[in-house]
């Protein structure tokens, strides 16, 4: 078990970077909103779009580092012995310093236009990276349950984003290449489903998705933070 002085201050931290990352997000579009670039509005929807989806899943992986922490390091009614503090805080660091990054590439009218989805796909494709870190901890299971629901969001978008483009193309005629914010405009919104859904389930204590691909193919039991381990934790 960590000192509490140690993960106060590891949460400390986080919350600065993820303050950071609202507060660079938040300034970029209302900025844009009051002030549009070029005395035009022609992304702000997408903008917009943008910054419900960042904000919706940095609260998501923000309240889940939580979750997870105060049961795997700071739960004396269910410890755990195998653990790591070091490899699950630097992850989750280097997770929220990604976030950072993210909330810069909001920016449609002076970025790249594909950086914003691609890094939203690498955050979400993270967990497998620390999945394979955690290897043989008590938190195997439930890291890897996560990465398997998240590869699966990861899957459904590209998949909505690629019928949709297809779909438009052949209604318009234009050229695919100039539909590419109708396509990720569709395909945010399984994201944002399953991020609503993970935040209820946090708050309720029923994790509907992650129960369900325990069903399955397998994964952590999903236990109370209090009911003490099974021998097979």
């Amino acid at each position: 078990m960590i000192s509490e002085g140690l993960r106060k201050h590891a949460f400390w931290l986080y919350g600065v970077i993820v303050g950071l990352a609202l507060k660079q997000s938040l300034e970029i579009v209302v900025g844009h909103l009051i002030s549009p670039p070029h005395d035009s509005y022609r992304d702000a929807f997408i903008e917009t779009e943008r910054l419900g989806v960042f904000v919706l899943t940095t609260i998501q992986f923000y309240l889940g580092s939580v979750w997870f922490f105060d049961k795997y390091h700071d739960n004396p009614a269910r410890p755990y012995n195998n653990t790591n503090f070091a490899v699950d805080f630097l992850f989750g660091l280097l997770h929220f310093l990604f976030f950072f990054a993210w909330a810069m590439s909001i920016d449609t009218h002076y970025g790249h236009l594909r950086l914003f989805p691609v890094l939203m796909l690498l955050i979400l494709m993270y967990d497998s990276l620390w999945c394979w870190a955690c290897k043989g901890l008590d938190s195997y299971k439930e890291v890897r349950t996560w990465s398997w629901v998240n590869f699966g969001v990861v899957i459904t978008a590209v998949a909505v984003y690629a019928v949709t483009l297809f779909a438009v193309t052949v209604i318009t005629g234009h050229p695919i290449s100039t539909h590419h914010r109708i396509g990720e405009g569709v395909a945010i919104l399984p994201i944002i489903g399953v991020g609503i859904a993970d935040i209820v389930g946090m708050i309720t204590g029923k994790q509907l998705i992650a129960d369900w691909v325990l069903d399955r193919f397998g994964g952590y039991s999903n236990p109370s933070l209090t009911d003490p381990p099974s021998e097979s934790s």
